[in-house]
C-alpha cells in the first residue's frame, strides 16, 4: 500500500514544510522547488506530494505526477544541455564557438564588466580555441549573444513547463519535447516576455556603441 508520508523521507518532509524550500509550484498531487545545489541556470526538482518508495508503488492515482516529474526532469537537463553548448559568433572573418557552463557565463560577464568600467580590450579564449585579445565591440557582441541564448531559452523552458503542469493526462505529459512549439497561450507568453528581454539587449548595444565611439574620439 502507498504511504502517503514517510517520516524519515527528506522530500516528504520538504513536502509538509519541515524542510524550508524555495516552491515554484504546487497542487494536490506534487511539488516543484528550486535544488539546493543547482547545476544549471534552470534547475528545480518535482515530486509527488505521496510517498512512492518503488515502481512497484505507482498506481493509477499517482502516475500523471510521476510521469510529470520525469518529464520536467527531462526537458530541465535538455535547456541546460543546450545553454551549455554555446554558440558560434562571427567576429570579423572568424567565426568563434562560446561554452556557456556555468564558470564560462560568469567569465563572459566579467569580461562585459571589464569594458563597462571603460576597458577597450581584453584576453579571453574561446571554446577549443587559444587565448586572444578581444575589443570592447567583440565582448559586447559576445555577452549579448550569450545573454540572449540564455534567456530565450531559459524563457521557452519555463513556459514549456507551465505547459506541462497543466496537463493532467498521462499521454500528453508523454508526448512533451523539448524544442516542441508551444501553444498558442504560451507562446504567445514566451514572445512578450522575450520581447522586453530584446528591448534590454537593443539599449545595452546602443549604450556601448556610444562608449565606443567616445573612447575613439579622445
Amino acid at each position: 500500500m502507498l504511504n502517503a508520508q514517510d517520516p524519515n523521507c527528506l522530500f516528504c518532509k520538504i513536502v509538509k514544510g519541515e524542510i524550508p524550500s524555495k516552491i515554484v509550484y504546487k497542487d494536490e498531487k506534487c511539488v516543484a522547488f528550486h535544488d539546493i545545489d543547482p547545476q544549471a541556470p534552470t534547475h528545480f526538482l518535482v515530486i509527488p506530494k505521496p510517498h512512492i518508495g518503488s515502481v512497484a508503488e505507482v498506481t493509477e492515482d499517482n502516475a500523471a505526477a510521476v510521469i510529470r516529474d520525469a518529464k520536467l526532469q527531462e526537458i530541465s537537463k535538455a535547456c541546460n544541455a543546450v545553454i551549455v553548448s554555446g554558440m558560434d559568433i562571427t567576429l570579423g572573418e572568424e567565426t568563434v564557438h562560446f561554452n556557456l557552463s556555468i564558470e564560462d557565463q560568469t567569465n563572459i560577464a566579467n569580461l562585459f564588466r571589464v569594458v563597462e568600467l571603460g576597458g577597450t580590450a581584453f584576453p579571453y579564449q574561446s571554446d577549443g580555441g587559444v587565448c586572444r585579445i578581444y575589443t570592447a565591440t567583440e565582448i559586447a557582441q559576445i555577452y549579448i549573444a550569450a545573454q540572449t541564448l540564455i534567456t530565450t531559452q531559459t524563457t521557452y523552458h519555463n513556459e514549456l513547463k507551465s505547459y506541462v503542469l497543466s496537463l493532467k493526462d498521462t499521454d500528453k505529459i508523454a508526448a512533451v519535447t523539448y524544442g516542441m512549439t508551444l501553444p498558442k497561450k504560451y507562446l504567445t507568453e514566451m514572445q512578450a516576455k522575450l520581447a522586453v528581454a530584446q528591448a534590454q539587449m537593443d539599449a545595452i548595444v546602443e549604450r556601448m556603441n556610444a562608449m565606443v565611439n567616445d573612447n575613439a574620439e579622445q
